[in-house]
């Protein structure tokens, strides 16, 4: 099992105990982790530096992602930009959160959401979601030209949890995983509360296409202030392990298939992001594997 983590998560940890970025890399890598996953524009603005701390760590860049709006400007230079940073640290995989669609777009994908082929029609008209779609094509085509057989890059996308967010849902990213060649698929598996979906049929409908996985653990509320609430029981920050997600029997079927990707500790909010971490490791180590 490969277990990355997210860089911010790290930075976070910086800032909430005070110490320095090259012990908390220590604890990081003895905790067996291996892997971090980063933000292109910061990759990019302090790239010298950040190759510097993991390399003195043992640790690699497992996955980058980025932020872009192409629903509105679909220019694809920095997207480029963003595949050949990866291919130069040694990524795998890249994430794309392509843009965002307005409430009464998102409105009409809401209305849709059960019935595959009026969704799928709504998305193929709608110009945002067009452009998204034509954007990935050409970036994954990009990415495959620039490795040239030398190296693996995948060029992927999640569920997202943001309202806005067209592929927040297993159907829409069904749409853009058939629509798009070679796209490929990081699970999520927190996100589908976001949406009120059930995550693990989420993940047997997408299982062909997972190459990555975040490995997000969701917290019970009292009061849920998100949604609807057939299958969102709450959203709080948690260690992996600690929640309600079905953690245990995805990633139990993950290592059974030909998967060789890593599993990526996610949670953005955490009070002590160090214990947290250490926590979510233990559990991807000591109870997961086979």
């Amino acid at each position: 099992m490969r277990i990355s983590v997210f860089y911010d998560h790290i930075k976070e940890a910086e800032q909430q105990s005070g110490r320095p970025m090259r012990e908390l890399l220590k604890e990081v890598k003895d905790a067996g982790i291996t892997g971090v996953e980063i933000n292109f524009s910061c990759l990019r603005e302090k790239k010298e530096q950040i190759l510097e701390e993991l390399n003195n760590a043992g640790l690699c860049i497992s996955n980058i992602y980025e932020f872009y709006n192409w629903g509105n400007k679909p220019d694809l230079a920095y997207a480029k930009e963003h595949v050949e940073l990866a291919l130069e640290v040694g990524a795998e995989k890249i994430l794309v959160v392509p843009g965002f669609v307005s409430a009464g777009e998102e409105k009409q994908l809401t209305k849709y959401k059960d019935t595959e082929t009026a969704l799928y029609e709504y998305m193929e008209h709608n110009q945002k979601i067009r452009r998204m779609k034509e954007n990935l094509t050409e970036l994954v085509a990009y990415a495959n030209q620039k490795a040239a057989g030398e190296k693996t890059l995948f060029v992927t996308l999640e569920d997202f949890d943001y309202k806005l967010a067209p592929y927040r849902r297993m159907r829409e990213l069904k749409y853009f995983m058939e629509q798009v060649p070679g796209l490929r698929y990081t699970f999520d598996s927190g996100n589908f509360a976001y949406s009120d979906e059930d995550a693990w049929e989420a993940y047997e409908l997408l299982k062909p296409y997972i190459v990555h996985m975040h490995c997000k653990d969701r917290g019970r509320e009292k009061k849920l202030k998100y949604l609807t609430t057939k299958v969102n029981k709450g959203l709080a920050t948690v260690a992996v392990g600690s929640g309600y997600m079905p953690m245990e029997k995805t990633i139990l079927d993950l290592q059974k298939s030909d998967y060789d990707g890593y599993f990526a500790i996610e949670h953005f909010g955490a009070k002590n992001q160090m214990e947290t971490i250490k926590d979510s490791a233990a559990y991807l180590n000591a109870e997961l594997v086979e």
